[in-house]
């Protein structure tokens, strides 16, 4: 039993081969550091009970991924929800922010959903990022220049 902080990746989602390559890039620079583990699809909810950080790749929803969608059942809410209301970090990487749009409850949980449908969106699209709370220990030491996107 290793006693490195245990870190779960989900990839898979749209483009799941290059989530495929994402994952398994943060696998070779975490495994110095901790036990980076990568599942696919929503059972990487189960894994959370023992996890340091969660790390969410690709775009997990029914609108793109179809019949192919694993949609999240009471369990995996039950676990995310716990996992989130611990305190522990969250990374959401990319298109991840769109994920189980048929749970609203995710967007809240994440901190963050989209105005706009996805067809309305675009990369070069500008966004607002407000700090609630300047002194929180995340972003202590991310310099800021006014007038610049963060």
């Amino acid at each position: 039993m290793s006693s490195k902080s245990r870190v779960v990746i989900v990839a898979g989602g749209e483009g799941e081969e290059r989530t495929a390559c994402y994952a398994a890039e943060l696998e070779r620079i975490l495994e110095p550091l901790c036990q980076p583990e990568i599942f696919t699809g929503a059972d990487a909810f189960k894994q959370l009970g023992r996890c340091r950080l969660l790390i969410l790749l690709g775009q997990h929803d029914i609108q793109t991924l179809g019949d192919q969608h694993q949609p999240l059942t009471y369990a995996h809410k039950q676990c995310f929800g716990g996992y989130v209301s611990s305190g522990r970090p969250i990374v959401v990487v990319g298109a991840a922010i769109r994920s189980f749009s048929e749970w609203p409850r995710f967007a809240e949980l994440i901190g963050f959903r989209l105005e706009k449908s996805p067809a309305n969106q675009s990369f070069s699209d500008k966004h607002t990022l407000a700090l609630h709370d300047e002194e929180h220990p995340i972003i202590q030491g991310v310099q800021h220049v006014p007038g610049t996107a963060l």
